[in-house]
């Protein structure tokens, strides 16, 4: 079975309107849906049993290598047992994705992306690895190559999966209404035992769980500790290895341990906002690490980063946090550090937030013990030291 190509997939699909789908509310949306990821070149079908318009979803890969097998039964047999309101990520081991989810309003309809790949092009070393390990006769190594070649490449999957949840609340009515599940298929056991989907389950998983559940709790810890500002606890926690037994997930190591160091920031980014650090704060601190993160070239360099991250972020939780403050307090101290040039005396931030000066002054005082005025004084200070150090600009321009 070859591929279909995305316009006549697209055609294909439009057919089944007029049988399966004519009562759909959200016709129009998947429609638009579908020829939108069709001109990026996503292959993108709707699939029943009688639908005509069914292609082998693997660009004729398993078509080659199991010619003599049905593969439309199995794989519809495969997905007739997923649920619904859960988009079905799927991972096969030939390094390829791709996203299945029932059609809800519909007699067993299933919208079926890709396939697609979301690292760059396969080395012909990696595609000699897969083949070793599928046990595939060297003759069919060219369909291999050529596979790999035709392949979609999706480097961010992000937006493809945003489009998928623009979709899911027109057909569900909302982000809460569904779910992403992750799921992996073995080829073999794929073909050879489709009674159990073809889920690759490991023989004994408690080695596995008991890994999985430390690390999580690790995490947790580590998350708890920088939301409490608690530095030493913080780098005793990093050093645990625990928390960086992480599986290779894409074939670059590098780029494998960047991904989670986005994890990471993310994570630590959540634990400061625990914290009570407002998001101005954050999204400096967290902008400033992504960029970081991407810049690393080298594996030798990632523990360093991991270290730095964590000692900035219970840094910005000691120095920020907004813990034991009045809300009208928090928003005066937010106000003064988003511009320290602007106009903020006592008058000027009690009209501001609507309250009277002397209540403010008095309430100022007694949360932070300093006077607003003095406060004030003392941030721009610090500010000018730190444009003195780390700048060339002439003093007149700062003291301006």
């Amino acid at each position: 079975m070859a591929a279909t190509p995305p316009a006549e997939s697209c055609r294909s699909a439009a057919g089944l309107w007029k049988g399966m789908v004519i009562f759909m509310p959200y016709k129009k949306e998947l429609i638009f849906f579908q020829k939108f990821l069709n001109n990026l070149n996503i292959p993108v079908n709707i699939l029943t049993n009688n639908s005509d318009a069914f292609s082998d979803l693997s660009l004729g890969l398993h078509a080659w290598l199991t010619p003599d097998i049905d593969y439309k039964k199995i794989f519809m047999e495969h997905i007739a047992q997923y649920h619904h309101n859960i988009v079905y990520r799927i991972h096969s081991e030939f390094l390829y994705d791709y996203l299945c989810f029932r059609l809800p309003e519909t007699q067993d309809s299933f919208v079926f992306i890709g396939p697609y790949a979301v690292t760059p092009p396969h080395t012909t070393q990696v595609i000699l690895q897969v083949a070793d390990r599928l046990s595939l006769p060297p003759e069919l190594l060219p369909v291999v190559h050529k596979f790999f070649h035709n392949l979609r490449l999706i480097p961010d999957e992000s937006i493809l999966l945003a489009l998928v949840n623009t979709l899911g609340e027109s057909i569900w009515g909302d982000m809460n209404h569904f779910s992403l599940k992750d799921i992996h298929i073995s080829f073999e056991n794929f073909i050879t035992e489709s009674n159990t989907l073809g889920y690759i389950e490991p023989k004994d998983p408690t080695p596995e769980i008991a890994i999985l559940e430390k690390r999580y709790n690790d995490e947790n810890q580590l998350m708890k500790s920088i939301a409490q500002g608690q530095l030493h606890k913080s780098e005793a926690l990093i050093t645990d290895s625990s928390l960086w037994t992480l599986e290779q997930r894409v074939s670059d190591p590098l780029r494998n341990m960047k991904n989670y160091m986005i994890i990471m920031n993310t994570l630590l980014r959540k634990a400061a906002e625990n914290g009570a650090v407002h998001p101005l704060y954050i999204d400096r601190l967290s902008t400033k690490f992504a960029r970081e993160i991407e810049t690393l070239n080298s594996l030798e360099m990632i523990p360093s980063l991991q270290k730095k991250m964590v000692h900035k972020y219970c840094l910005l939780v000691k120095n920020y946090s907004l813990k034991g403050h009045s809300l009208l307090i928090r928003k005066v101290l937010i106000q003064i550090d988003f511009d320290f040039t602007a106009n903020l005396s006592l008058k000027t931030l009690a009209e501001q937030f609507h309250v009277n000066p002397s209540y403010l002054s008095t309430l100022f005082k007694k949360e932070t013990n300093c006077t607003l005025t003095k406060f004030v004084n003392q941030k721009r200070i610090d500010h000018a030291v730190f444009l003195l150090n780390t700048t060339h600009l002439q003093i007149s321009t700062i003291a301006q």
